[in-house]
């Protein structure tokens, strides 16, 4: 360990109010030698214990985010230096950057170990073992105290669990199986084949992306609920300043009414980066890793704020951590997005967009990562929007 990090350990040490610590995961170092270090973080008022990434060259705390983003640049790099070395005919080089690839990619494991690593309580036989659920990505290390598992996701979702799996799913990433019975998380379908996804607010008027509604007939548009039951667009109205991917919010209301719970719209801006959502959704039907998941079938899971913005709530996925986040997908845009407020799962986003065409279904790879944004509906243009075009929903 370099001198300057050392006095950083000595400063962190003086910083907590014990001397007892679980051990912290150890990130290899990358080819030219230590890139990141896990340090151990403990709360001076609760006695929980996190893992924080430190940039080794620069001496500086960084967030799981940066983390991937200056690796993902490494590994680029020599991919880069493994074409040139192959196309010039020389084996050796070409393994050497391959090897390289590899050591970057087990770096960024590490970092993600660092990033989940979570304690209860520190303790000098911790060890680490991730119980309790792991600390939020980009979170302020207050620890996951209190926050849902996969079982409970169905649930809070308004639906019935029906199996509880992890990894890839055709829909909702990573995430459990549903009954969808009264779930105000509803199914647009149009000539019967799956669309997007709603929330239903009042009985019949339903919450989607704007995207999902634009360039194509409001009455073509099925609400479905799993109860039987569906109710067709009769008017459909898109924010007016709608450019995607910004004001990407619409209101639909419904020939008729449907049988679901309501979700109730939050209305105060106080989202914080770390918090836990829930998401739910009937997107993507792609069986890219075999599963055989029902077409009719709602998936929900939960994932963490990395960041917002007036027009975004940003969530980060990679399929390769051993967390219980999920993601969203095709077919999963408009449906709603909740943050928990006293007991009770309320709307604040809705299904946007992602930036990863496969929206990170690849195991063990490169492309197994997503950043998805949802629209913020916590915003005063979308509160304002919801009071122009609704009674009684924001006021």
């Amino acid at each position: 360990m370099s001198q300057r990090l050392s006095i950083i350990s000595i400063l962190l040490l003086a910083f907590c109010s014990s001397s007892t610590f679980a051990e912290v995961p150890t990130i290899p170092d990358g080819p030219d030698g230590a890139f990141l270090q896990c340090e151990q973080e403990e709360d001076e008022s609760f006695g929980d214990c996190w893992g924080s990434i430190i940039l080794v060259p620069k001496q500086k705390y960084i967030n799981l985010k940066k983390a991937k983003k200056k690796i993902r640049k490494k590994i680029r790099k020599a991919r880069k230096n493994k074409k040139a070395a192959n196309k010039a005919g020389n084996p050796s080089l070409t393994d050497q950057y391959q090897q390289d690839i590899l050591t970057w990619k087990s770096v960024r494991s590490g970092a993600q170990e660092c990033n989940q690593f979570y304690e209860v309580e520190c303790t000098d036989s911790g060890g680490g073992d991730n119980e309790g659920g792991g600390q939020p990505g980009g979170g302020s290390g207050s620890g996951g105290g209190g926050n849902s598992t996969f079982d409970e996701a169905c649930t809070d979702a308004g639906a019935t669990s029906v199996s509880v799996n992890s990894k890839i799913f055709p829909r909702i990433i990573n995430g459990a199986v549903c009954t969808q019975g009264s779930s105000p998380w509803v199914k647009i379908t149009v000539n019967g084949s799956e669309y997007c996804t709603a929330g239903m607010i009042a009985n019949n008027l339903a919450i989607t992306a704007a995207h999902c509604v634009e360039d194509i007939a409001c009455g073509s548009l099925t609400f479905n609920d799993g109860h039987g039951g569906s109710a067709s667009g009769q008017n459909c109205t898109s924010h007016p300043s709608y450019s995607f991917p910004n004001y990407d919010l619409a209101l639909v209301e419904l020939d008729g009414t449907l049988n679901t719970e309501l979700l109730a719209v939050h209305t105060t801006d106080d989202i914080q980066v770390g918090e836990q959502v829930l998401m739910a959704g009937f997107g993507r039907n792609e069986n890219e890793t075999g599963e055989d998941i029902d077409d009719e079938a709602m998936l929900a899971g939960y994932a963490y704020v990395s960041s917002t913005t007036s027009q975004h709530i940003n969530t980060e996925f990679n399929i390769n951590d051993n967390t219980e986040d999920s993601n969203s997908c095709n077919g999963d845009s408009g449906g709603p997005l909740a943050a928990q407020r006293n007991g009770v799962w309320k709307l604040i986003g809705v299904v946007s967009g992602g930036n990863a065409e496969n929206c990170g279904m690849e195991l063990g790879g490169e492309d197994g990562t997503d950043d998805s944004f949802w629209t913020n509906v916590t915003s005063d243009w979308a509160q304002q929007f919801l009071a122009d075009n609704t009674s009684g929903i924001v006021d």
